[in-house]
C-alpha cells in the first residue's frame, strides 16, 4: 500500500476511535462508522448448525457494478476504512475476488471471510494478488468429524 493511503487509514482509523469515545463517555455521536460488515450474499454450500444463511430465500444479488458503485460511494463518505467481506460463501460469486481487488484500489483495508471449502491454487494466487489485508478460513474443530457436523457437510475439514 502507498506510504499516503497507510497514512490516511491510520488518520482516520484513529480519529474514528477517538470519536467512538467521545460519544461513549458524553453519550452522544460525534462521528461516522470506521468499519463496515458487507454480505455479499446469503448463499451458503455448508449447512451450518450456527448459520442459516442457506436457508434463507434467495433474493436478487446486487450486480458487480452495484458493488462496485457502494463501495466508491461508501469510500467517499467514510475514507479507507477497514471492510469485511463475508456472506453465505462470498466465493459462490463469481466476482468475489475481482470485488476485493476493487475494494482494495479504493484504499479500504480489506478483510475477507471464506469456509474454504471452494478455494483452489488459482483462487489462493488471485486472493494473494487482490491487495487483501487478512484472510480468515472458517475452522470449527481440530477434528474432521466435528468440524463437519458443525459444518452440516461431510468432507469441509478434509477439504
Amino acid at each position: 500500500m502507498n506510504n499516503h493511503k497507510t497514512l490516511g487509514f491510520k488518520l482516520n482509523y484513529y480519529y474514528g476511535r477517538i470519536l467512538q469515545e467521545l460519544a461513549y463517555r458524553t453519550n452522544g455521536a460525534f462521528g461516522r462508522p470506521t468499519a463496515a460488515i458487507i454480505l455479499l450474499t446469503n448463499r451458503c454450500n455448508a449447512r451450518c448448525l450456527h448459520c442459516h444463511s442457506w436457508g434463507i430465500p434467495q433474493i436478487k444479488e446486487m450486480s458487480t457494478q452495484d458493488w462496485k458503485k457502494c463501495f466508491y460511494e461508501l469510500r467517499k463518505w467514510l475514507g479507507p476504512i477497514f471492510i469485511s467481506l463475508t456472506g453465505g460463501e462470498t466465493l459462490l460469486r463469481n466476482d468475489t475476488i475481482d470485488l476485493i481487488r476493487y475494494a482494495a484500489q479504493l484504499g479500504f483495508w480489506v478483510e475477507y471471510l471464506t469456509n474454504g471449502y471452494l478455494m483452489d491454487t488459482v483462487k489462493v494466487k488471485s486472493l494473494f494478488n487482490s491487495g487483501v489485508k487478512r484472510i480468515k478460513i472458517s475452522l470449527d474443530a481440530s477434528r474432521a468429524e466435528i468440524h463437519d457436523n458443525i459444518r452440516g457437510k461431510k468432507g469441509f475439514f478434509e477439504k
